[in-house]
């Protein structure tokens, strides 16, 4: 396939890799979240160059914000039963909130060569993540 620019061609590998992690988040079930973060942390060092480009200040601007969307629109009803006694907007945030660190965490690791192994990212991530979680509860 022809790419008509740069640009189109950086277009085509957002949508093919958020695509891919919607794919793995779909068919994660209600597996844990530990499972579901190696899942995604598996594709992303398999595929860690396109990664790279794609959070780099040359990469598509609004490339986090995709893909949040994506893995949000997926998993919004498991944050309803989560948090039953929050609003949508709400659990959007926490959301939010969640994976603009986990995205943070995955985009320092990139950027610095993936050398800690994906189990340990998951768990670190998880820890944060439990601690949220527990708050807010």
């Amino acid at each position: 396939r022809y790419y008509s620019d740069p640009y189109d061609l950086l277009r085509q590998i957002e949508e093919n890799f958020i695509q891919s992690l919607k794919g793995l988040v779909l068919k994660t079930g209600n597996k844990n979240i530990i499972d579901i973060m190696l899942m995604i942390l598996g594709a992303i060092y398999q595929n860690g160059s396109e990664y790279a480009i794609l959070i780099s200040e040359n990469g598509g601007k609004d490339f986090s914000n995709r893909l949040i969307q994506e893995c949000y629109s997926v998993k919004k009803e498991d944050l309803k039963e989560l948090f039953p006694n929050y609003s949508p907007h709400q659990r959007q945030w926490i959301f939010s909130f969640m994976i603009d660190g986990f995205t943070s965490v995955l985009k320092n690791w990139v950027q610095n060569g993936m050398k800690e192994d994906p189990v340990e990212i998951a768990k670190f991530i998880n820890k944060i993540n439990n601690v949220v979680l527990t708050g807010l509860k």
